[in-house]
């Protein structure tokens, strides 16, 4: 009897070990999954469309993989720009449509806006092309000339004029900028500075000295966009006098027509950039930081635009400073490397930059 009461208790313990407990169960690829208990339910999944954010410094890939989805010519929060046909920059800018942009979002102030890298690696490799032919020689003796170190490229957040130095095949030594503080510069080097966000404001001290000594010792600068502050505004406030535009952060991507300032076409920084045209297409960075020159500025404006001080009162676009020493300065309004398929804009761009090398290292023919 005792062991019937047993073996009766032994069965309604006993335990079914058929399978694992329902946290742990394993299936195989294409399986449907159990449910997980309700202490480790997954968190509710929100289907609304996540808010655009903008590139990610730190991430270089960041712009690739945020592609604006947006039809060419603009997006719902941008209409589609105007045609452009009747500014007169020539035949040129006919064959290029407006690049895709990423929807235009206030809250955002990174500069930039990415295209599809195949095409805009394309139309930098066409322009260098077109520029190198038309300079002759030119980028060849130029070439011969120049030693490992003699252009000095400060590594930017959102430029790379790395990039056109070397679709022209001439050297440069690449810094991360606290380099900057610890290599020595010579007069005969020049130094690039490209789009960047700037040094927090107690570390920005050094840098400015660093670079206002380079500068009236003889060596050469030039910066784009962002990189005109704190270099050039805080640098040169008083030779130069740039100030920053408090809302020149805050516009999308634009191709506005540009011309040459009054005298400033012969120039030979700016001389031939427009191919023997008075004016021409310039690209636009969304969030460019627009600037004036104020009164008694020693700096000479070479490039300006009239949609630009219309909509910002701010027209300049290129201009120089020359120290008393033989130092100069020179600043781009938008990226040394566009992030763009307009090829027009771009030889422009590539060629101002190899004028300015020209003018540091004439050519000896």
């Amino acid at each position: 009897m005792t062991h019937l009461i047993l073996l009766f208790l032994l069965t309604l313990l006993s335990v079914d070990v058929k399978g694992p407990p329902a946290s742990a169960v394993v299936r195989a690829a294409g399986s449907t999954k159990e449910p997980l208990p309700e202490d480790r339910a997954l968190p509710e999944v929100d289907t609304a469309a996540p808010e655009v954010e903008a590139p990610d410094a730190a991430d270089p890939l960041a712009e690739i993989l945020s592609e604006p989805t947006s039809p060419e010519g603009g997006s719902p929060e941008e209409p589609t720009p105007p045609d452009r046909s009747a500014i007169g920059a020539g035949p040129d800018w006919l064959r290029h449509r407006f690049p895709k942009r990423q929807p235009f979002n206030p809250r955002k102030d990174q500069p930039g806006s990415p295209v599809a890298p195949q095409a805009s690696d394309r139309a930098h490799a066409a322009a260098a092309r077109t520029v190198e032919a038309r300079l002759g020689g030119e980028v060849g003796r130029i070439r011969a000339r120049l030693g490992a170190d003699h252009l000095v490229v400060v590594k930017g957040d959102y430029d790379n004029i790395e990039h056109v130095l070397e679709a022209f095949g001439l050297p440069c030594l690449l810094l991360d900028r606290p380099e900057l503080l610890k290599r020595a510069l010579r007069a005969d080097q020049i130094l690039f500075i490209n789009c960047a966000l700037p040094p927090p404001d107690n570390e920005q001290a050094p840098y400015v000295r660093r670079v206002r000594e380079f500068v009236r010792r003889g060596g050469w600068l030039m910066t784009s966009d962002w990189a005109i502050d704190p270099y050039v505004t805080a640098g040169f406030a008083r030779e130069v006098g740039a100030r920053l535009k408090s809302d020149g952060r805050y516009q999308p991507d634009v191709i506005v027509d540009a011309q040459f300032c009054a005298g400033a076409g012969d120039h030979p920084l700016v001389k031939d950039i427009f191919a023997g045209r008075e004016r021409a297409p310039w690209w636009i960075e969304k969030a460019s930081s627009f600037f004036t020159l104020q009164n008694g500025s020693d700096a000479m404006p070479l490039v300006r635009s009239e949609d630009l001080d219309a909509k910002y009162g701010a027209p300049v676009i290129a201009f120089t400073y020359t120290a008393p020493n033989g130092g100069r300065i020179a600043h781009l309004l938008g990226h040394f490397h566009q992030k763009t398929e307009h090829a027009d804009g771009i030889a422009g761009m590539q060629h101002l930059i190899l004028n300015f090398v020209r003018m540091k290292y004439p050519s000896t023919e």
